[in-house]
């Protein structure tokens, strides 16, 4: 297998799904444990920045830094400020959630192939749906107190 520097890797990774390609790519670390584990393969489809995104999915951003790819669970969505629309994703492992300008969403984790065994995206979604209420709500919260 041929090693690419991140950020052409990166470049080529963006490149082929804005050209609304479908992609295999080998993950690489935990935070979407257990839904992805390190050496799954993904199936990654793209996505154009009008397509509808549901709460659960699995999606692929592009860091802001630009030289590595991340993937998160999304748990809201279409929160504007200053005319840029935002999504509220977090990982399965953690805690926190990340509010990520909706731009820097490319992609879309249709499937994970483990060994021979594949495995649904939405397979843990319901996991945290307690949770993930909870810091929708904590977001809104903390949103008011600052606008004040």
């Amino acid at each position: 297998m041929r090693k690419f520097p991140p950020e052409a890797f990166v470049q080529l990774t963006v490149g082929l799904l804005q050209d609304r390609c479908r992609l295999k790519l080998r993950l690489h670390g935990g935070c979407m444990f257990p839904c992805l584990m390190d050496g799954d393969d993904i199936i990654v489809d793209s996505i154009a920045p009008d397509d509808k995104l549901k709460m659960g999915d699995v999606l692929l951003f592009r860091a802001e830094h630009h030289s590595m790819l991340q993937a998160h669970r999304l748990i809201w969505q279409h929160v504007k400020q200053k005319g840029q629309k935002y999504v509220i994703c977090r990982s399965d492992r953690g805690k926190e959630y990340d509010i990520m300008p909706r731009d820097l969403v490319i992609g879309r984790i249709s499937a994970v192939q483990r060994g021979s065994q594949d495995i649904p995206t939405n397979r843990w979604a319901g996991r945290g749906k307690a949770l993930d209420a909870l810091l929708r709500l904590s977001y809104v919260l903390t949103r008011r107190m600052v606008m004040r």
